[in-house]
């Protein structure tokens, strides 16, 4: 992008929209984890209900991780420009 401050923009907004809730999705799948392996039974007591918890926590965060990542990369480099002409012209060969 040529304006930066546009970069910055959009890049907290990703942030906001997907990086948040990437990192509650794997906190989310994380403690799910913990409590199916200790036995506790606070989230669920159905072990399928604990795999979707899990899977769908830690799998969903890093695809929104993932997606931040990869949309401040596009967004926030600067690409490499063409070089411009010179007005002169091009000297003859010998």
């Amino acid at each position: 992008m040529n304006n930066r401050t546009a970069a910055v923009i959009i890049t907290i907004i990703a942030v906001f929209l997907c990086g948040c809730p990437g990192l509650i999705g794997l906190c989310w799948g994380s403690a799910a984890l913990i409590d199916y392996a200790a036995g506790f039974g606070i989230f669920a007591s159905d072990p399928n209900t604990y795999l979707g918890y899990i899977l769908g926590g830690l799998c969903g965060g890093f695809v929104l991780i993932a997606i931040t990542v990869i949309v401040s990369f596009f967004v926030l480099r600067k690409k490499k420009g063409i070089p411009p002409t010179p007005n002169e012209p091009i000297p003859p060969t010998i």
